[in-house]
């Protein structure tokens, strides 16, 4: 009773701390789903003024009890989404992570158009990047990547399977010793080769002795010719040279399943994330942009990819049924073959560059790669 006064007098927030507390203590039943449902509709019409006006003190606020409110009312969801969207884009602010800010704005534009103060903010995140590029482009930038280079930290010990090889050991013998790169060469029977990154921020640029990226391009662009970011769920591509994707020109973008991605006349590729399931994704280069070592995709990983003949893989191989799953465990690289037919999930087994595996069908061969940078970053496989 008391949630539904609360109500009548459009204090929303007042109402759903009644209707959880009420929930809490005499459990749920048909009159407080009932309730739940026009609830939802009430904070949906508030939240809209609350952003709409940029009160986002109240949106945050209601945010504990959306969580409740999600079981019985699923509509809620957006609610929880975009309370969780502007408490995180505080966050970015407040650790001055003005990328990341910037890509968690575009989200909440996405989802609420034409508001003000979204708008204010984006503008004023490009004069910074706008300043923080005429820096870097400037003598000291110049020095100070130089430096960064030389100085950055070595790689910890994330699926150490790339620090684990002698690069000249044959692929059936193991060898514990030491690296300094974590990129990992994956070779799949019936798929072919893939570079697996787990960086990320991926750099994109002109393959050469002296190339300091993630992706060395065989091809005429420039050094360091575009970057491609993970933010939770969504990758973001930041140009530095001329990029077209579906045929646009873009400086940055949100990438989906599909886009196609031009750096110039030879190098091309497709952007895919095929799996809801998981946060990684794959950059499906043309037959005249792969990389050395015959490379024709880059897997950009995060905790788990998928191997397999089905359309949600990561890594499409031509023949069989085998599903793979490649996974983080406390800081190692794991596989195992997925449960299929209602059976059960394969043992995992920790996986080393300079081994082969056999996962039914499905034989995956890993070594190093020493095609890109000569140095190891944060987050590498090393």
């Amino acid at each position: 009773r008391q949630a539904g006064e609360a109500l009548e007098r459009g204090e929303t927030l007042v109402a759903l701390r009644f209707w959880q507390e009420a929930r809490d203590r005499h459990g749920r039943t048909a009159e407080s789903d009932e309730f739940a449902v026009r609830l939802s509709g009430a904070l949906r019409r508030a939240c809209d003024e609350w952003i709409a006006g940029g009160r986002l003190e109240p949106l945050l606020a209601a945010a504990g009890g959306l969580a409740a409110l999600r079981a019985v009312e699923p509509g809620s969801d957006e609610l929880e989404r975009l309370a969780g969207l502007c408490g995180r884009a505080a966050g970015q602010l407040g650790s001055r992570n003005y990328q990341g800010l910037r890509e968690t704005l575009l989200r909440l534009r996405a989802a609420r158009q034409g508001v003000g103060w979204i708008e204010e903010t984006l503008a004023a995140l490009t004069k910074i990047a706008e300043g923080q590029e005429a820096l870097l482009s400037s003598p000291l930038g110049l020095l100070a990547s130089m430096r960064v280079e030389k100085s950055e930290p070595e790689a910890p010990a994330m699926a150490r399977a790339a620090g684990r090889t002698d690069p000249t050991a044959p692929l059936d013998r193991l060898d514990t010793g030491p690296t300094d790169t974590g990129a990992l060469l994956m070779l799949v029977d019936g798929a072919g080769s893939f570079l697996v990154l787990q960086h990320d921020c991926v750099r994109i640029g002109r393959a050469g002795r002296d190339a300091s990226v993630d992706v060395p391009i065989p091809a005429d662009v420039q050094s360091h010719h575009a970057d491609i970011t993970r933010d939770g769920e969504d990758y973001f591509l930041t140009a530095y040279g001329p990029v077209q994707v579906n045929q646009r020109d873009v400086r940055r973008t949100l990438l989906r399943h599909g886009d196609r991605i031009v750096l110039g006349p030879k190098a091309k590729m497709v952007f895919h994330k095929p799996s809801a399931k998981s946060d990684s994704a794959v950059l499906r280069l043309s037959h005249r942009c792969r990389l050395a070592q015959d490379v024709s995709g880059i897997v950009l990983f995060h905790q788990t990819c998928l191997i397999g003949p089905q359309s949600s893989c990561h890594v499409r191989t031509a023949e069989g049924q085998t599903q793979v799953v490649l996974f983080d465990r406390g800081g190692r690289l794991y596989g195992r073959e997925a449960a299929s037919g209602g059976g059960k999930l394969g043992d995992p087994r920790e996986l080393a560059a300079g081994a082969t595996y056999d996962f039914g069908e499905v034989r995956i061969a890993l070594k190093r790669y020493d095609g890109g940078r000569s140095y190891g970053r944060r987050g590498d496989f090393a």
